[in-house]
Order: structure tokens, then C-alpha cells, then sequence
């Protein structure tokens, strides 16, 4: 079973990823913590991607799946994922060579996302966590990805989910709509 958690930035995404793996006994699958461990190595292609983070804008089609092939290739992915981060274009959607069983959006006002990500940013010090360059991820979100919901939405498998309430509250509304579609 492949899950994809989608949302703009400070949406919850990763929160709700890491849970529901656990949940259902899958693999989280993050590619922005995948993108930023790549842009912790002493390489040419790791200081590519650090100045693409640390500049608010997202790799490319091309570097991000550069590094999703080779960590799809290990065994823990066999028996299905939960994907967090992407795809962030519509290019990126039409590249995924999987079955998706499900596509969750996590709706959460502007607002509010941008009170978490500031909050976020004094717990975990993340460079991507200041407000020009939050603002600047929303941008690219409504920009870039907001545009594959409707290609998820023709699919048949995209599920729109508030992500403005309690981590626990949002985890049943999800568990609730996979039961009822994998009945």
C-alpha cells in the first residue's frame, strides 16, 4: 500500500506521516529529510542541494529524483510506504511509477501554518523555518503544487483532510476513509 501526505507548508505532513506509518506498519518516506541529509554531504551534488534548501527554493524534478530512485531501491520499501513531501508539481506526480492507494491533503489556513513553522523553528533550528523564506515555500506551494490536486482529484484517489486539529483527531479522520475504501 502506497499513502502520499500532501499540505503546504506547516501542514503537518511529517506529523501525521510518522504516525500513520506506524499505524499500519509501513515505511515513512520523507524526501525532505531525505533532501536534507543529502545536503549534509561533502559533495558537489551535497552543496547543490544545501544552497537549494538554504535559498527557500525546491529541487528539481531531476535532483529530487535523483535521490528518490536510489533510496527506493532498498527492501524496506517492498511491502508499501507512506510518502510525505512528494510529489510538489504535476511533472513530479506524472513521474511516479507506483500505484498510489490513497492521496491526502492536509488543509490548514495560512495563518495557522505559519504560527506552527515559526514555532517549529525556536524547537528544531531549521534553516528553511524563517518567515521570508516561509513565505516565500507558500508561494511555490500555491504556485506548484496545489495544481496536482486536481490530477490526484481525477484519479479517484485524493482524500481533502483539516489538518487544523489534534494530531489525533486528523489520525482518525485519515484511518476512518482507509478503512472505508480498503473494504
Amino acid at each position: 500500500m502506497i499513502i502520499i501526505i500532501l499540505g503546504g507548508p506547516g501542514s503537518g505532513k511529517s506529523t501525521q506521516a510518522k504516525v500513520l506509518a506506524k499505524k499500519l506498519n509501513l515505511v515513512h518516506l520523507s524526501t525532505g529529510r531525505l533532501a536534507r541529509e543529502a545536503a549534509l554531504e561533502k559533495t558537489p551534488f551535497g552543496r547543490q542541494v544545501n544552497e537549494i534548501i538554504d535559498s527557500g527554493r525546491i529541487l528539481s524534478d531531476k535532483l529530487l529524483f535523483r535521490i528518490l530512485k536510489k533510496e527506493l531501491k532498498k527492501k524496506k520499501y517492498k511491502n508499501g510506504f507512506i510518502l510525505e513531501g512528494t510529489p510538489r508539481n504535476i511533472n513530479q506526480a506524472k513521474l511516479l511509477d507506483f500505484k498510489v492507494f490513497k492521496v491526502f491533503f492536509l488543509e490548514v489556513r495560512e495563518k495557522i501554518a505559519i504560527e506552527r513553522l515559526l514555532k517549529r523553528a525556536e524547537i528544531e533550528k531549521r534553516n528553511d523555518d524563517n518567515i521570508g523564506i516561509i513565505k516565500k515555500r507558500f508561494g511555490i506551494f500555491n504556485r506548484e503544487t496545489k495544481p496536482i490536486l486536481d490530477y490526484y482529484k481525477e484519479l479517484g484517489v485524493l482524500e481533502r483532510i483539516s489538518g487544523e486539529g489534534a494530531v489525533e483527531e486528523i489520525q482518525r479522520n485519515i484511518a476512518s476513509r482507509i478503512k472505508n475504501d480498503s473494504n
